[in-house]
C-alpha cells in the first residue's frame, strides 16, 4: 500500500469514528481534518462534499466486512492444514538449533 492510500484510509477511518460517535449531521469536515492531523483542503481534494465522504466510508466499511468474511471462509476451508501447521510448530519446540545440524532433538544432546 502506498503512502497516499494509507493516508486516505486513515482519514476514512477517522471519519467513520466521528460519524458513528456524533452522527452524520453533527460531524463537520473540519473536525475530520483536525482528527486526521491534516489541513481541510486535503479533505476537500479527496472528497467534494460530506455526503460523498460518507458514501466512501460506507463503501470502505463494506470492503472491510467482505475481507473479514473472505478471510473467515479461507480459515474454515483450511482448518485441517492450520491444525497440522500448529502441531508442527509445537514439535519444533522440542528441537534446538546447532551449528552442524539445524534441528537436533534435545534428547540426543
Amino acid at each position: 500500500m502506498n503512502n497516499s492510500n494509507f493516508r486516505r484510509e486513515r482519514i476514512i477511518l477517522n471519519a467513520m469514528q466521528l460519524f458513528m460517535s456524533k452522527g452524520y449531521l453533527d460531524t463537520k469536515l473540519i473536525e475530520i481534518a483536525e482528527v486526521s492531523g491534516i489541513p481541510l483542503y486535503i479533505v476537500l481534494d479527496l472528497f467534494e462534499n460530506k455526503f460523498e465522504f460518507f458514501q466512501e466510508c460506507i463503501r470502505f466499511a463494506k470492503s472491510i466486512n467482505n475481507s473479514v468474511i473472505s478471510f473467515s471462509v479461507l480459515i474454515e476451508e483450511n482448518r485441517e492444514l492450520i491444525k497440522e501447521f500448529e502441531e508442527t510448530c509445537k514439535c519444533q519446540k522440542e528441537y534446538i538449533h546447532t551449528g552442524l545440524n539445524p534441528f537436533i532433538p534435545i534428547s540426543f544432546i
